[in-house]
């Protein structure tokens, strides 16, 4: 129907405005270092967004993956197949090139999981950029965490459709869920939900929302 916006994609990527929110908030300490960082955000209209060591959850942004068929099961092998063909394909790795690289990198069947969740891991540590928010500037835990107790400030950012308007809901859980392989058997939301927007149930008070960058191709 003409004039109808179709709300479906934001409610989908959880988007903090499409649950009412029209302002986020982040918790700066106002010494040291971090004032710098404070007064160069509202003078400069510019803000950092760090990679995820430097949070204070060693778990946080460091998905698990885990196979999505019987190892033993040969249609599971040939999937597995198809999938390694497709990805080199993509990087136009193939001939000589492509039996060098197996020769290095390549593991056994049941050795696969843990080798794309340490590759998956290094990739988000090195090239991923997260700004955390929440949408609660009331909790006191949040003051004493993340404002030098009480003695900080908080920022408030608008999200209305636009580059705040990007800042996505965090999903509490009880238990961790797996990225399965091969990765194509799973949505592209289900995919970054498992990578940067999952945490566990314990941290649900921070209320967060978060947005993503990336230093790939730089």
């Amino acid at each position: 129907m003409d004039g109808v916006i179709d709300l479906g994609p934001a409610k989908r990527l959880r988007f903090a405005w499409y649950f009412g929110h029209d302002t986020l908030y982040k918790f700066r300490s106002f010494s040291g270092d971090s004032r710098k960082w404070v007064l160069d955000t509202i003078k400069n209209s510019r803000i950092y967004l760090p990679h995820p060591p430097a949070f204070n959850d060693p778990f946080d942004v460091s998905p698990v993956v885990a196979h999505g068929g019987d190892p033993y099961d040969p249609e599971y092998l040939r999937e597995l197949q198809s999938e390694e063909a497709r990805m080199h394909k993509a990087a136009g790795i193939k001939g000589r090139a492509l039996d060098r690289r197996r020769k290095r990198e390549g593991v056994s069947i049941h050795d696969l999981p843990k080798a794309a969740e340490t590759d998956l891991r290094r990739q988000l540590r090195d090239d991923v950029r997260v700004l955390c928010l929440t949408a609660n500037r009331l909790h006191p835990l949040q003051w004493s965490h993340y404002a030098d107790s009480h003695r900080g400030l908080c920022l408030h950012f608008r999200c209305r459709p636009g580059a705040f308007g990007l800042a996505r809901q965090v999903r509490y859980r009880n238990k961790r869920l797996p990225l399965r392989i091969p990765l194509q058997r799973q949505s592209n939301d289900a995919i970054m939900d498992r990578l940067v927007f999952n945490k566990a149930a314990f941290w649900s008070y921070e209320s967060e929302y978060r947005i993503i960058a990336s230093d790939a191709g730089k």
